[in-house]
């Protein structure tokens, strides 16, 4: 049942949902960050990835949302992955 196991007081199954959703917005967020001028934000994008992996990570730990949980991972890794290479080329700032 998705969603209903307790695994250290938290319902992990919720996570994986809003992590995943979280994880797909960071992932827009990032795409659009990629246009010039919008590279400060950038600095936002990064403490809102981090904050998805942290609802990934809680996520892997039940089996039944698992899989979701990787999901979340690889969404927002590949999201701090382009916020980092934006912040590098753009020296922080532009």
């Amino acid at each position: 049942m998705l969603g209903f196991r307790i695994l250290g007081g938290v319902f992990t199954g919720i996570f994986g949902i809003i992590g995943f959703l979280w994880g797909f917005i960071s992932l827009i967020m990032a795409i659009v960050f990629l246009i010039p001028g919008f590279g400060w934000l950038n600095w936002i994008l990064l403490p809102f990835a981090g904050c998805g992996i942290i609802f990934g990570l809680v996520a892997t730990a039940n089996q039944d949302t698992r899989q979701l949980g990787y999901a979340v991972l690889i969404l927002c890794g590949i999201s701090l992955g382009l916020a980092f290479l934006r912040l590098h080329l753009g020296g922080g700032i532009l």
